[in-house]
Order: structure tokens, then C-alpha cells, then sequence
């Protein structure tokens, strides 16, 4: 069965999408599994200052995508949500102290500040690929 391209770049722009949301969510508090996650209005600011100008920018390349129907379009949304869950990221990572220790176990030693994202990027990633699989599975059949 040969790889359609159309299908790759509009399951890229959903997985991206999916990525977006949950870095969203998980900035915010939701699940807690850090500390000093953005529980107050002045920490969510900061997160989320540059978010109205870069969601202009995801709808400029969804409105090509829905009116030229173009897969070089969606791949582009796909960057660019992609590109603003891990600008999201990076704000986050800043303003968080570390994993929240009721989250981790007894035995499993407490991940040293350079990988203090390990979490972060497993639950999101795992997700946004998770839902990835689920579409194409769905629509493969």
C-alpha cells in the first residue's frame, strides 16, 4: 500500500494540533503533575502572553488549507502548532520548579534539573502520538 502524502501531512496537523492542546492543559495545572505549574493569573500571563498573535498565526495556514485543500498548507499549520506548544514549553519550563514529588514514587529517584521536562514531553508526546495512531487506524480500515 503505497504512503499518501495528502494523508501524512493532514495526520501531522492533527497531531500537532493534539500536541497543542495538551501542553496547554498540562501548563496550566491539568494533571498537576508539576509545582508552580501556572495555578496563578500572573504565572498563566506570562505563559501565555504571545498566544493571541501566534494563533493568528496557526489560522492564516488553516484557512489556505480549507480553501486551496493543499497538503503543503496543512503540513505548515502542523509547524506552526507544533512551533507554539514548544514555545509554551519553554515559558514552562522556565517558570516551574520540578516534578511534583506526591507524582513520583518512593524508589524512583527524583530526576536531576536537567531533565526535569522528562514528564512534560512523555505525556505530551505520547498523547499527540497515541491520537495519531487512533486516526489512521480508524481510517485505514
Amino acid at each position: 500500500m503505497p504512503v499518501d502524502i495528502v494523508a501524512l501531512c493532514f495526520l501531522f496537523l492533527i497531531m500537532s494540533f493534539v500536541y497543542l492542546i495538551v501542553v496547554m492543559q498540562l501548563s496550566t495545572g491539568f494533571p498537576p503533575f508539576y509545582e508552580g505549574a501556572a495555578k496563578t493569573d500572573k504565572n498563566r500571563f506570562q505563559l501565555f502572553e504571545h498566544f493571541p498573535k501566534s494563533m493568528a498565526l496557526i489560522f492564516v495556514p488553516l484557512a489556505l488549507t480549507a480553501l486551496t485543500t493543499q497538503p503543503f498548507f496543512a503540513a505548515l499549520t502542523g509547524f506552526v502548532c507544533a512551533w507554539n506548544g514548544w514555545r509554551i514549553r519553554n515559558r514552562f519550563k522556565a517558570h516551574t520548579t520540578g516534578i511534583d514529588p506526591w507524582f513520583l514514587p518512593v524508589f524512583i529517584p527524583y530526576p536531576s534539573p536537567k531533565y526535569k521536562m522528562l514528564v512534560f514531553d512523555a505525556w505530551t508526546l505520547l498523547n499527540a502520538f497515541g491520537f495519531g495512531a487512533f486516526v489512521a487506524i480508524s481510517f485505514s480500515a
